[in-house]
């Protein structure tokens, strides 16, 4: 019988330590009272899951660090924790804008979302569905990728990152940076060519050119870009010309040669600042002692830049409704035009096969609304994470060489991270 009783004992006292030990293996959350630190344990919050027995549990002063054993409190163990990270709430993607801002830069920024503690990391690609790679990390809500090349789209994903160091997911958005080469006609009547004949001919470039053989006669072209070349044609009866560029003489190029050539590069400047310019070509008396003649071409020109072509200032444009002049050194020719009102817009009628509208871009721009010879080919978005002048906002190439008509109308409207509506008409540059 009294066997039996200790068994009985036995018994009893093993069922209420496996009752202890289930109460401790199920340990409860670990609050700040315990002073949890970053460590061996792992992160706080978390979940400790075979621990302190049950008569130490809780035991205030647990810190990482103590000696082995589980007597008094305050000589507790090491390297006993199996630490659980807590459920993290769910982070959106946050959503994001981006816009390129010069050659070389694009800006980006991004709505908040909840849970991320731990900033923000931005990430790029140069396709949409490439390897992206990881180029920031910040707390802020915009970042600036420089060093671009130019003319080329850039993918872009942000991500919020939680309290664990976990990133969440992430939309895609792109922007192109600018820089192109185009070939402007020289039959555009942007290039000033008083007493110039209009040759035609397949061999010319878009089947014309500008010609004359009288000496002093100048044709002047308002181009815009960091470089132009001028084309025109070489042969017997041809003569010398002086170049200027801004209104200083840079060279005499001398178009004799033995059988005619046909759209021929003449002359190129390079190393200008990406800006609007002027190119002009004087016919000179003296000419090769081999040449016949004194004939000048003038076909077509080159120009590369943020956006290249002919350029003309906003003021030939027709505003109407209520549109605030601006002037400053940073506006293409030295004035510009903005506008907030939705009943305001701004035609310009131009010849050409492509326009490009220049305008400011910044945290404070908003939208326009764009047509082309009445037909509304779409929103332009002002907006960029970094002010910028004189930059492209809207482009369309392909066009039949005739006349057309673009309007520019404000929509009172904005990008969700943008922090105003203003619409910049600075110029337009014609190819």
């Amino acid at each position: 019988m009294r066997v039996l009783t200790r068994a009985t004992i036995f018994v009893i006292v093993m069922v209420f330590a496996m009752s202890v030990a289930t109460v401790a293996f199920a340990a409860p959350q670990l609050g700040a009272t315990l002073g949890w630190t970053d460590g061996p344990h792992g992160k706080y919050p978390g979940l400790c899951t075979n621990c302190h027995t049950f008569k130490y549990w809780p035991a205030p002063d647990i810190t990482e660090g103590d000696p082995v054993g589980h007597h008094d409190r305050g000589s507790t163990c090491t390297g006993c924790h199996k630490v659980l990270p807590a459920p993290v709430a769910a982070i959106d993607a946050p959503v994001t804008f981006a816009s390129a801002i010069s050659g070389s830069a694009v800006t980006l920024a991004w709505m908040p979302v909840s849970g991320a503690v731990g900033g923000y990391r931005v990430f790029r690609s140069t396709s949409s569905g490439g390897t992206y790679a990881q180029i920031a990390a910040t707390s802020s809500l915009a970042y600036t990728d420089t060093g671009r090349s130019a003319g080329v789209r850039y993918y872009y994903r942000v991500k919020g990152v939680d309290s664990v160091g976990d990133k969440g997911p992430a939309v895609t958005v792109s922007a192109a940076t600018f820089g192109s080469t185009v070939r402007v006609d020289s039959s555009l009547p942007l290039v000033s060519a008083s007493g110039w004949s209009t040759k035609t001919g397949s061999s010319f470039y878009g089947g014309s050119t500008r010609s004359t053989t009288t000496v002093g006669r100048k044709i002047t072209v308002p181009f815009r870009g960091k470089a132009v070349t001028w084309y025109g044609t070489k042969g017997k009866s041809f003569g010398k010309a002086k170049v200027y560029v801004d209104g200083v003489y840079l060279k005499t190029v001398d178009t004799y040669y033995s059988k005619t050539l046909y759209n021929r590069a003449l002359f190129s400047k390079t190393g200008l600042s990406d800006r609007p310019h002027t190119l002009t070509i004087v016919v000179q008396k003296s000419k090769n002692t081999r040449s016949t003649g004194r004939r000048i071409d003038v076909d077509s020109f080159s120009c590369t830049g943020s956006a290249p072509g002919l350029n003309q200032e906003e003021r030939s444009a027709v505003a109407t409704g209520t549109w605030t002049p601006m002037t400053g050194s940073t506006f293409s020719g030295g004035a510009t035009k903005v506008s907030e009102e939705t009943t305001a817009s701004m035609t310009y009628n131009f010849r050409g096969t492509g326009v490009t509208w220049l305008g400011t871009k910044g945290a404070s721009a908003g939208k326009a609304a764009v047509y082309l010879d009445g037909v509304m080919k779409g929103t332009a978005d002002l907006w960029a994470g970094s002010t910028a002048f004189s930059c492209p906002v809207y482009s369309i190439s392909g066009l039949a060489k005739t006349n057309h008509t673009l309007v520019i109308v404000p929509m009172g409207d904005r990008c969700a991270v943008g922090t105003g509506n203003s619409v910049d008409v600075d110029a337009f540059v014609v190819r």
